[in-house]
């Protein structure tokens, strides 16, 4: 139920994520897309100088993943 809601993400749209000693990271929606439950691409295609946030949750409406990627606002 954690990311039950991130379909109603847009482009542009921020997301907040707090560490467990408070820091605030901001990160602002790149992209939004669907892709088949097997498909694990999402995870695997990044680049490791990017401060990249991906989310994937299930779409109830067929077995397809909602994917948000979204990179870290600078401070």
């Amino acid at each position: 139920m954690f990311f039950s809601k991130i379909n109603l993400l847009e482009q542009g749209d921020e997301v907040f994520i707090n560490d467990n000693i408070g820091t605030k990271y901001t990160y602002i929606v790149i992209e939004k897309y669907e892709v088949k439950e097997d498909d694990l691409s999402p995870i695997f295609n990044y680049n490791k100088n990017e401060k990249i946030l991906t989310l994937i949750t299930c779409n109830n409406f067929n077995n397809n993943r909602f994917i948000i990627k979204a990179k870290q606002k600078a401070s």
